[in-house]
């Protein structure tokens, strides 16, 4: 996509695994009109006790004219159930 994009960035305080953490994110690049998603989630994630653990930031960037920032935030509600 060469026009631009807009960006929505999901806050998640615990994530239950990482294979639930990567199926979401495959899910998010079925979804028509994302065309990226990043995230600051890194294997060390479980290594640090629940309280030193930081929030994951999940980056989607998204056509605006192919889906909407309603339609976005419904798929973050839709994406709840990877926190613990």
């Amino acid at each position: 996509f060469k026009g631009n994009l807009s960006t929505y960035t999901i806050v998640r305080h615990d994530i239950c695994c990482e294979y639930c953490f990567k199926y979401e994110i495959e899910d998010l690049f079925e979804i028509s009109g994302i065309e990226k998603v990043e995230s600051n989630f890194n294997e060390s994630y479980y290594q640090k006790s629940y309280s030193e653990q930081e929030p994951i930031l999940i980056s989607i960037q998204y056509n605006p004219n192919l889906i909407s920032i309603d339609e976005i935030k419904q798929i973050e509600l839709n994406l709840k159930h990877i926190e613990k």
